[in-house]
């Protein structure tokens, strides 16, 4: 199921760059992310089932708090702003 994952969301965000990159988009490297880190280790995960070493779902735990602390500093910058406005 990973393989299946990894793979949609490769060929999902690699087209999406494409589409970033056309339009200057700041948000490309998101979508490379993913192409490069994201969607390959989903897909690596799939492929080596139960023989999958530890630090590959290391690596894709710390990318997910990456992420995690990412959308949480700017969910509170986002509310501050808010309540600048008002």
């Amino acid at each position: 199921m990973a393989f299946v994952i990894g793979l949609v969301i490769t060929v999902y965000h690699a087209y999406k760059s494409v589409m970033k990159y056309k339009a200057g988009s700041q948000s490309l490297w998101v979508n490379l992310l993913h192409v490069f880190l994201v969607g390959p280790l989903l897909i690596y995960i799939g492929l080596m089932e139960q023989q999958t070493p530890r630090a590959a779902y290391e690596l894709l735990a710390i990318a997910g708090f990456g992420a995690l602390g990412y959308h949480t500093y700017h969910l509170i910058m986002t509310m501050n702003l808010i309540e600048k406005t008002d």
